[in-house]
């Protein structure tokens, strides 16, 4: 499916309400969101690109960013959709859709392009062989002790 059931709804909603286009950019703008806050590092960058979006588009949006809870209300609250996001040590997805985002507010792809570029990342598509291995196990369980060094360093000196 292309959306989540819940953002599938509200987008439909919107469809009717908004037309397509401002609907579809509200539904990439949420599924930016959730990705970027995905690594513990993004929170800033999350609320800056959600905020540019929300600018370029004229989206009628508002958003909280918790450590795992993701609270947006769309159209002054008429809908509100939360979302709970695990913790990924691995950015290069974020990366990628930062670059899918900036890509659409610069008109150098429409939101149907920037939606599909979105489903091919998070399928895998544009990562090499080397790089999906690491983020599944057994391949994961070689990236495991340096994350708890990094934690250990970064919590305790």
């Amino acid at each position: 499916p292309l959306f989540a059931s819940d953002l599938a709804r509200v987008t439909h909603k919107l469809k009717e309400t908004h037309g397509e286009l401002y609907a579809l950019q509200v539904a990439f703008t949420i599924r930016t969101a959730v990705e970027l806050h995905r690594a513990w590092h993004m929170t800033l960058l999350t609320s800056k690109i959600m905020e540019q979006l929300k600018k370029k588009f004229n989206l009628k949006m508002t958003w909280e960013l918790g450590v795992l809870r993701l609270k947006f209300r769309i159209n002054d609250g008429t809908h509100e959709l939360h979302r709970k996001v695990p913790y990924d040590y691995d950015s290069e997805f974020q990366d990628i859709y930062m670059k899918i985002a900036v890509a659409l507010m610069e008109g150098h792809i429409d939101v149907h392009k920037a939606l599909s570029f979105q489903m091919e990342t998070k399928a895998g598509k544009h990562t090499a062989k080397s790089g999906l291995f690491l983020r599944e196990y057994p391949g994961r369980l070689v990236l495991l002790p340096i994350e708890a060094a990094t934690c250990c360093v970064i919590f305790f000196g």
